[in-house]
C-alpha cells in the first residue's frame, strides 16, 4: 500500500484496523483503492483541509479505479463516484475519531481531534434507477432459456431462485448444498440459509419457493450431481462439454458476474433490451409484482431484508409508477362534477 505516512505508524494503524472492520473483501477493496488515491501527497490525514477533500472529490476517474467499474478512459467523476470517494473519506475519518492511541500523559487519547475535513460537505443526488420487467418481459425471457439441454436446466433454476426469492447476486450465487434444509415450519417445506449482503457474520434464512425447488432438483438430476452432493458442494456450477472432465472441475461455482452475463444473453435472445436489464432485475420485479397482487409494504420491507421502510417505500413508489391508489376513495363521491354524459361542467 502507497500511502503518505508509514503503515507502522499510528495512521497506519488506523487505516489497517478501519479495513479489517470492513464486512466484505469486495468492501476492504473499494476502500482501499479509495484511500490509496487520496492519501498520495506529503500531507498527513489531520492535516488535510476541506479544499483538498473537494477537489479529490472531483477529480476525474482515472484508468486503474476498476473497483468501480470496467476500464475506461480518463473522464470527469460522476455523481455515483462522487458519493462513493466522499463516503469512503466519511466513514475513515469517524473511525479515526474513535480511534484511540497513548498520550503524552499516558492515557488514551483520539488520533483525530480535530473535525473531519469533510464536515458539511454533501453527497450528490443521484436518480435511482430500478430495471423491473414486465410480466410480459418474465414470460419471454424464460421462453428464451432452452428446455432440453443441462445448460438451460440450470439457467432456468439459477433464474428462477432469483425471481421467487428477491434476493441480491451475491446472496444466491454462494449457496452449498448444506444451505437447504427441510422445514415443517413453511408450506414449501424447505427454507434455504444465505448471507445478506454487508452483514457476513450473521446468517439469514427464508422460505425456498416450491417451484425453485423443483427445478433445483431437476438440474441436480440432469447434471448427475445430485447423488454426490455434499454440505459445502456449490449449488450452481460450470458445465464443461466433455462428460468425463473430473468431477472436481464441476464443482466451480458460478461467479454472480458470470450469471450476469448469462442473464443478460437471454434478455437479448428473448429480444429485450438488454442494456436495461441486470440481475437485480429480478428483485425489483419480485418487489413489484408481490406488492401490486396486495402484498403489505412491510412484507415486501422483510422480504428485501431492508433496514428501512422509508427505502422500502421509495423502492416500490419508483416501480409501481404515478398510479394514484386514493382516487377510487373519491371516485363516485364526485363524479357528478362531470356533468350529463361525462362532460365537465
Amino acid at each position: 500500500m502507497l500511502f503518505s505516512f508509514d503503515e507502522d505508524s499510528a495512521w497506519g494503524g488506523c487505516l489497517t484496523y478501519f479495513l479489517a472492520s470492513c464486512h466484505s473483501p469486495a468492501t476492504r477493496r473499494t476502500y482501499q483503492s479509495v484511500l490509496e488515491q487520496f492519501f498520495t501527497g506529503e500531507v498527513m490525514p489531520d492535516s488535510i483541509s476541506k479544499q483538498d477533500v473537494l477537489a479529490f472529490l472531483h477529480r476525474p476517474r482515472t484508468e486503474h479505479e476498476s473497483v468501480i467499474g470496467p476500464r475506461k478512459p480518463v473522464h470527469p467523476a460522476s455523481a455515483s463516484l462522487y458519493n462513493l470517494r466522499l463516503a469512503v473519506l466519511r466513514k475513515f475519518y469517524a473511525f479515526a475519531r474513535e480511534y484511540t492511541v497513548t498520550g503524552e500523559d499516558g492515557s488514551p487519547t483520539a488520533l483525530m481531534r480535530r473535525p473531519s475535513p469533510c464536515a458539511g460537505i454533501a453527497y450528490k443526488e443521484t436518480p435511482r434507477r430500478y430495471r423491473y420487467m414486465t410480466e410480459e418481459e418474465l414470460v419471454q425471457f424464460f421462453a428464451a432459456i432452452p428446455g432440453d439441454t443441462l445448460e438451460g436446466i440450470r439457467d432456468r433454476a439459477i433464474f428462477l431462485f432469483y425471481f421467487w426469492s428477491a434476493r441480491r447476486r451475491s446472496e444466491i450465487a454462494r449457496l452449498v448444498w448444506g444451505d437447504i434444509e427441510a422445514s415443517s415450519t413453511v408450506p414449501s417445506g424447505y427454507i434455504y440459509h444465505f448471507v445478506s449482503k454487508g452483514r457476513p457474520e450473521v446468517r439469514d434464512a427464508a422460505e425456498l419457493p416450491a417451484p425453485v425447488y423443483r427445478a433445483l432438483i431437476k438440474y441436480l438430476e440432469a447434471s448427475g450431481r445430485l447423488p454426490h452432493m455434499q454440505a459445502d458442494s456449490p449449488l450452481f456450477v460450470r458445465i464443461h462439454p466433455i462428460s468425463n472432465y473430473p468431477l472436481h472441475y464441476h464443482a466451480q461455482p458460478l461467479h454472480g458476474t458470470t450469471i450476469n452475463l448469462l442473464m443478460k444473453q437471454y434478455a437479448e435472445k428473448a429480444g429485450l433490451d438488454a442494456s436495461r436489464l441486470t440481475l437485480h432485475s429480478f428483485r425489483h420485479t419480485a418487489a413489484r409484482e408481490r406488492h401490486a397482487a396486495g402484498a403489505d409494504v412491510l412484507d415486501v420491507m422483510r422480504l428485501l431484508r431492508h433496514t428501512s421502510l422509508r427505502h422500502t417505500y421509495e423502492y416500490l413508489f419508483l416501480l409501481s409508477g404515478e398510479a394514484d391508489s386514493t382516487l377510487p376513495l373519491i371516485a363516485e363521491k364526485f363524479s357528478g362534477l362531470e356533468g350529463q354524459d361525462g362532460q365537465t361542467p
